[in-house]
Parts: C-alpha cells; structure tokens; sequence
C-alpha cells in the first residue's frame, strides 16, 4: 500500500480587518441595523480579537454613559 498523498491545501488567507472597521460593525451591531452584503464582508475581513475588545469597551461606555446620566437626572 503506498501512502496517501497530502493535499496542497493553500494556507487560510489571512483577515486585514482594522480597528476602526471594527468599531463601525460593532456600533451598527448594537443599534441592530446592518445589510447583509455589509455583514457578510464584516465576517470576511474583521478579526475576532477586534471585535471582542471592541465589543467589551463599547459595553463599558454604555454603562458609564448610562450612569451619568442617571445621576444628571437624579
């Protein structure tokens, strides 16, 4: 029997997201209004290490933002 020949599998393209596109996908992410096109390149070319530190962050504002402004009310 001879040995199964390895597949020339090309290496996994890597992603060029930036920052600030990650920003955007997130802030229309949490205002929930994103077309699909624009959803499916954000998959394509934004890094989950972005988007995670990105998503966190925008949480943390919202909560402080949210604060303040109870507290101006209040």
């Amino acid at each position: 029997m001879s040995a199964p020949a390895p597949h020339n599998r090309p290496p996994p393209a890597r992603r060029k997201g930036s920052l600030l596109r990650s920003l955007l996908a997130v802030a229309w992410s949490m205002f929930g209004v994103r077309q699909g096109a624009q959803y499916q390149q954000d998959q394509e070319k934004v890094q989950l290490v972005h988007i995670l530190f990105v998503g966190v962050v925008a949480i943390f504002v919202l909560v402080l933002a949210l604060m303040a402004l109870v507290n101006w009310v209040v």
